[in-house]
């Protein structure tokens, strides 16, 4: 796959779709072969060998390769242009938005409109100041003295106060990026050594190195960097239980504006997630009501990158909290009525997670029928999700399956499964493990329900201890015991969440 497809693949279909309707108003004549290079790169049509085939789908049976190299260039060009215009909308007061303002300014100097320029300078001033970009406040200070001799200028001694006021924070922003680059080093180096780094005071000491100890409360977006610094640590780790008071305590020193909006929600998802791994359930709720409270009173183009996110973690915590059945609203209403916000992601996650609680309530007909409406093959999943999302939506399909008493069918997905997931088989004990004892369910049922089995099965699998242990291993594990000890599904996994 080249760079153009890369792109047109990564765009949501809503995107795709805009993006059509940009090309078509820049159509300057009749027949734009743009869009259609365009739509048979979206819509994946099944041409072998593409670059023969779709120069003479565009051209006919002797394709002008020097106009179709050229189309990809133009499109390319295009497709830089309409993302550019897209990012805009969602960042129309940050980065962005003053760099737009300062390279106005420049245009309109250059043709000696000084007066709307330098109302665009004041303009850019402010958005700068409201996103605490310090380094373009320095930028836009610097060309300010220079353009200080203009009738239209500020007067010259507040510019030169300003910039002084701003050198200082300017400074702390540069010490912080060195700050950060160095934490991230020294926690990877720990990491490739074996070592367990102490991610507190490698990132304390190091904030102490460079005078920033007290700055970093003050500075949500520079919190937030560290924190996550310290969260992906964490990830290789699992140890959410370690990293849980130190998020808490870093959100609450925090100082948050309205204008921290953003920020504020992240962290807020990023405690109420780690809550959630540590089976704290009720306290991960609450995090994630004060995250949809500041959701509503932020700006609209947050909601479709939290509100997906938000619905999918509450709906986790309610199921494990034996709230099932508003878990499955939740997800039911997300995916039929909030559909165009869902990322490709978002919407595969939410798929998949809806068919695990249908499946959980005995509804296999819904869980099947859900997972079979994912309109991608596995392999193109596993690019987008990952092997693990893959061979997990493969194990759900297989004991679906076996609850629909289609043996031949699990027979035949056991096999699929131990061939094209070898490698993470390889890897992972519990897995080989389990689809081990599923043959032996399928092929001696009988032997199931003996009890010297029942302690070969629980001796086989190999548990982290509970405060790295993730959730979602638990959910197979759970269905093989609820078989041996004949009991609901649902009942039995919960009774693991909470016992471990």
């Amino acid at each position: 796959m080249d760079n153009l497809e890369s792109i047109i693949e990564a765009m949501p279909s809503e995107h795709q779709k805009d993006f059509t309707a940009y090309l078509q108003r820049l159509k300057s004549k009749q027949e734009r072969k743009d869009i259609d290079l365009f739509r048979l790169l979206a819509e994946k049509q099944n041409l072998p060998d593409k670059e023969k085939s779709i120069p003479m789908y565009l051209y006919g049976k002797k394709p002008n390769l020097v106009a179709y190299h050229a189309l990809r260039k133009r499109l390319m060009r295009q497709l830089a242009d309409f993302i550019l215009l897209k990012s805009r909308e969602f960042d129309l007061s940050a980065t962005a938005s003053v760099s737009e303002l300062l390279a106005l300014a420049r245009y309109l100097f250059d043709r000696g409109v000084e007066k709307t320029a330098w109302h665009m300078l004041r303009k850019a001033e402010k958005i700068a100041i409201r996103n605490d970009h310090f380094d373009l406040l320095n930028t836009l200070y610097h060309f300010q003295l220079e353009k200080s001799d203009s009738e239209f200028a500020d007067p010259l001694e507040s510019i030169i106060e300003k910039r002084n006021q701003n050198k200082p924070l300017c400074e702390e922003e540069e010490r912080a990026v060195i700050a950060q680059a160095l934490i991230t080093k020294q926690l990877s180096q720990a990491r490739q050594t074996g070592a367990v780094p102490d991610f507190e005071s490698v990132i304390s000491t190091i904030l102490a190195q460079y005078q920033l100890t007290t700055v970093i409360s003050k500075r949500p977006a520079m919190l937030y960097k560290l924190v996550n610094i310290a969260r992906s640590v964490v990830l290789v780790r699992k140890d959410y239980y370690a990293f849980e008071p130190y998020v808490i305590q870093q959100y609450k020193a925090a100082t948050f504006e309205l204008r921290h909006g953003y920020i504020q929600l992240r962290m807020l998802y990023m405690i109420a997630q780690t809550l959630y791994r540590n089976r704290k359930f009720d306290e991960s709720t609450l995090y994630l009501t004060q995250l949809y409270a500041l959701l509503q009173d932020s700006q609209k183009s947050y909601w479709g990158q939290f509100y997906p996110k938000y619905v999918m973690l509450l709906a986790a915590n309610y199921m494990y909290d034996t709230k099932r059945d508003a878990a499955i609203v939740l997800l039911e209403e997300l995916l039929k009525k909030q559909s165009k916000l869902l990322s490709v992601k978002d919407q595969l996650n939410a798929q998949i997670n809806l068919a695990f609680y249908y499946f959980q309530q005995e509804e296999y007909g819904k869980a099947s029928r859900l997972l079979l409406t994912i309109p991608h093959s596995d392999q193109w999943c596993q690019k987008k999700m990952g092997m693990e999302w893959v061979l997990r939506k493969n194990l759900s399909e297989l004991i679906i399956q076996y609850e629909f008493g289609n043996i031949d069918l699990v027979v035949n997905k056991i096999r699929s499964i131990e061939t094209t997931f070898e490698a993470l088989l390889k890897r992972s004990r519990n897995i080989r493990m389990y689809m081990q004892f599923v043959k032996e369910l399928v092929e001696h049922p009988e032997t199931f329900t003996d009890d010297v089995f029942h302690q070969k099965v629980e001796s086989a699998f190999v548990f982290l201890p509970v405060e790295q242990e993730d959730l979602q291993a638990m959910h197979f594990y759970a269905w093989l015991k609820a078989k041996w000890l004949k009991r609901k599904y649902y009942e039995v996994l919960l009774e693991l969440v909470q016992s471990s």
